[in-house]
């Protein structure tokens, strides 16, 4: 996930951070059996916003062995400054 994470310029600019935290259903094969949606916010539109795009752009995540039904995960992303 941290290769597709990208702190919002405008996020920065106002000294925003926060954690959000993404529920996503993925199905046996790794792909993403619907949108991600945030289950926690960060208090901040931007931050969580941003969060949806990165679950989104890291599918396919891999596969799920033994596993013949979709599976639903949560994913925190961090914002901090001072990564």
């Amino acid at each position: 996930m941290r290769r597709h994470t990208r702190y919002p310029e405008m996020a920065v600019q106002l000294g925003l951070e926060g954690t959000v935290r993404v529920r996503v259903t993925v199905n046996p094969d790794g792909s993403l059996a619907g949108a991600p949606r945030v289950d926690e916010s960060s208090g901040h539109d931007l931050l969580d916003e941003e969060a949806l795009r990165i679950v989104a752009r890291a599918a396919p995540f891999p596969a799920i062995a033994g596993r013949r039904s979709a599976v639903r995960i949560y994913v925190p992303v961090r914002f901090h400054l001072d990564d």
